[in-house]
Formats: C-alpha cells, structure tokens, sequence
C-alpha cells in the first residue's frame, strides 16, 4: 500500500460519503500531502444534498459536511486541465464510470497523485492507465484508509471498531 501521509490524494464521492456516514470526515486531513476534489465529485455531492431534501435528513446532514468541509478548504476543489480533454473522452467511452471518477482519475493523472475510490471498476481501470491508486490488490479506499489510520495510531481498536461497526450499519461490504 501507497503510504497517504506523504502522496496528493485525489477523493471520488464515496471514500468522502463513507467517512462523512461515520462522523469522521475529519480524518482525511490526517492523510495526503494535499487532498484534492474535483468539481465534477462537489456536484454530485450538490445533486445527491437537493435530491435527499425532504426525504432523507440523515442523508442531507452527512452530505452538508462534505461541502463544509471542501468551503473550508479542508480540500482542494479543482478540475483537471482541458489539455487532459483525450483521456477524458477515452474513460467516458467506457460507459461504466461516472463523471466523479472519470475527472477524479484524470486529475490524479495530471498532478501524479493517488486516486483513492472504493470502486473496483474505476479502480482497475486506473491501474490499466497507470495511474496512482493506494493499493493494487485491494480497491477499497475506505478500508485501505482506516487500516492506515488504525496502524499510524491516529485511532484507536475502539474508534477503529465503531466505525467498521457504523459502515456495516450503512451497507458498506467489507
């Protein structure tokens, strides 16, 4: 595994989601010599606050402290440069990836960062392209941080127990 404390991470919407459903968004400022989002990711954290108003609070609350946090410049917001205009076209022929992970792979290209994502997909196809992800055999961002956290004692058993124990509640497989 890539060590983030030292590497520019790039985050896609659901790494940020997952530590947001667990109450610990905070943690990702622990990691990542600087923690890039794209506009791309921002807009679909946006889309996903105006579509869960008024039918899921929870929802609406845990999304909110990702913007929070992104306006308090916890995050850099930025979007890859239009000179990145053919690798954006080739990842979007695929069909299977999404406009967060498309841009969030092309900008960790650009600024030779680590794109950090759960999904496998985007993952491999990262991989394919040669682009930087924190660990080749396991695609799990979210698992592969706390894991990081736990061993660099930034938390601890318990904490490190609650939030497995809160991503499980939330449907995240292990």
């Amino acid at each position: 595994m890539i060590d983030p404390t030292y590497e520019p991470l790039v985050f896609d919407t659901c790494v940020l989601s997952n530590f947001a459903i667990v109450g610990r968004l905070d943690l990702l400022c622990e990691a990542g010599a600087s923690r890039f989002v794209t506009k791309e990711v921002y807009a679909e954290i946006v889309d996903g606050i105006n579509y869960h108003q008024n039918k899921n609070v929870q929802k609406v609350e845990y999304l909110s402290q990702i913007v929070q946090s992104i306006e308090n410049n916890n995050f850099v917001l930025f979007s890859p440069s239009s000179e990145q205009f053919d690798l954006i076209n080739e990842l979007s022929a695929i069909g299977a990836l999404n406009k967060g992970e498309i841009s969030s792979m092309v900008l960790a290209k650009q600024k030779g960062a680590v794109f950090v994502t759960d999904e496998r997909r985007a993952t491999n196809e990262a991989i394919r392209r040669s682009i930087k992800v924190l660990d080749l055999k396991n695609y799990k961002g979210t698992v592969l941080l706390s894991d990081f956290f736990l061993g660099s004692k930034i938390i601890n058993d318990s904490e490190y127990s609650r939030i497995r124990q809160l991503l499980k509640e939330n449907r995240y497989e292990f």
